[in-house]
């Protein structure tokens, strides 16, 4: 077989997994990802090597898999309607095989339980997979009951990862999980209004849309919320209007927009806007970006950066885009998902993730944009934009926000940055 090699341990005491019954999962991780698998002894007694060969591709899938054998990090069962096995399983395995071989996670399905293990972006992935299969057939409280309690320990982390699939997203699901509640949220509105925005772009030109929206979340978390904090109940509602399910959860977390004495608001930049002034409107300067986030972490904020995802494989106008890598892989910088339809490349507006950000998280919006058209979709943002923009200027590489930013007669910086 053609390919690279990669080797591995695994421990002694989970060595047995791969090799009983004649290594029959060995052969599944074969069938699976079209690797060669050998397995020997290790020269300190403490595990034995497993060996794959095949594309570096299919190693990393299978060596996913055999970790989702070896050691599960999730596991969770999904009920289903027994008349549905024969799909689910497909003919002499094929759907098994298929879901098992795109998500990397180990799947039984045993007399209406669908049995999952392995890492929880490989549990997240497969069992986004078997909703979508098995949903149409949801059609009594029974059954939605079960498929709801099933999922509910992942909340928004399992709707967020089924959604991006379905959207085709050009930013993976894993950019995302790392993140606070609050910006999931935000991302998993914006798609909503994306997807109910593409029968209008249907028709369209060039090459980029961006949908407008209509301010009306799909997800909204405080209309979610009811009864005491710790009441978390989960509802799988078939919308007729969108074609499309809905997981509606309520959150153990509060909005972070209750006061907070003397604490520090979180901050929102508007990376984009940072970048072109940096830049003299010519330039989208990555390092413009990194002085504006550098400037409120030091002074102790919890610092978010939005920018377009199309940013991250650089732009004829970009300058230091290594700077992007390094403020993702720390945490700071988010991109906003964006997707291609044909040869039109369908944008989330930045902008509302921005807002959507700082209402979640009662944080300060950083930008030079006035927002105008995002003012007119509720009053809450309205609200947001007219007391919590923070502007700015830059003179060669200093940052300087506004000293007054609600005017000569409003909270002077230090005050407008903290929880009033």
């Amino acid at each position: 077989m053609e390919g690279g090699k990669s080797e591995f341990v695994v421990k002694q005491d989970k060595v047995h997994v791969l090799t009983n019954n004649n290594h029959k999962r060995l052969h599944r991780v074969q069938q699976l990802f079209s690797v060669g698998t050998s397995i020997s002894a290790g020269g300190d007694m403490s595990g034995e090597w497993v060996t794959l060969v095949g594309t570096p591709e299919n190693r990393e899938k299978a060596m996913e898999y055999i970790k989702s054998l070896c050691n599960p990090e999730h596991q969770i069962e999904i009920r289903y309607p027994i008349e549905l096995e024969p799909d689910l399983i497909g003919k002499s395995g094929a759907m098994h095989r298929e879901l098992e071989a795109s998500s990397g996670a180990v799947i039984m399905f045993i007399n209406g339980r669908a049995h999952l293990s392995g890492s929880q972006m490989a549990v997240l992935l497969a069992s986004s997979r078997i909703e979508d299969m098995i949903r149409p057939s949801l059609t009594n409280d029974v059954h939605k009951a079960e498929a709801a309690a099933a999922v509910e320990a992942f909340d928004v982390d399992h709707e967020l990862c089924r959604v991006l699939r379905r959207s085709e997203s050009d930013v993976p699901a894993e950019d995302y999980l790392s993140q606070p509640d609050q910006i999931k949220w935000a991302v998993l509105n914006e798609l909503a209004d994306q997807e109910q925005f593409e029968g209008a772009v249907s028709g369209a030109t060039g090459d980029e849309v961006k949908p407008g929206g209509s301010g009306r979340s799909l997800w909204d978390r405080s209309a979610m919320q009811s009864g005491a904090a710790s009441k978390k109940q989960s509802v799988i509602d078939q919308s007729t209007d969108t074609k499309k399910s809905m997981l509606k959860t309520s959150h153990n977390k509060q909005r972070l927009t209750g006061p907070r004495p003397g604490g520090l608001r979180p901050v929102v930049i508007d990376a984009s806007n940072v970048a072109m002034h940096h830049g003299n409107g010519r330039l989208f300067s990555c390092k413009g970006i990194k002085i504006a986030v550098d400037y409120f972490t030091q002074r102790g904020h919890t610092v978010t950066a939005l920018v377009p995802n199309h940013r991250q494989g650089g732009a004829p106008d970009g300058r230091d885009q290594h700077i992007l890598q390094i403020l993702k892989d720390n945490g700071t910088l988010v991109f906003t998902p964006s997707r291609k339809i044909g040869k039109r490349r369908i944008v989330c507006y930045d902008d509302r993730f921005i807002v959507h950000v700082a209402v979640e998280t009662g944080g300060v919006i950083v930008s030079n944009d006035q927002y105008r058209d995002l003012q007119q979709e509720n009053a809450e943002w309205k609200a947001v934009i007219e007391e919590r923009l923070l502007q700015y200027a830059f003179v060669g590489d200093l940052f300087i926000p506004a000293g007054d930013p609600l005017g000569r007669t409003g909270p002077k910086l230090d005050e407008f940055l903290r929880w009033g």
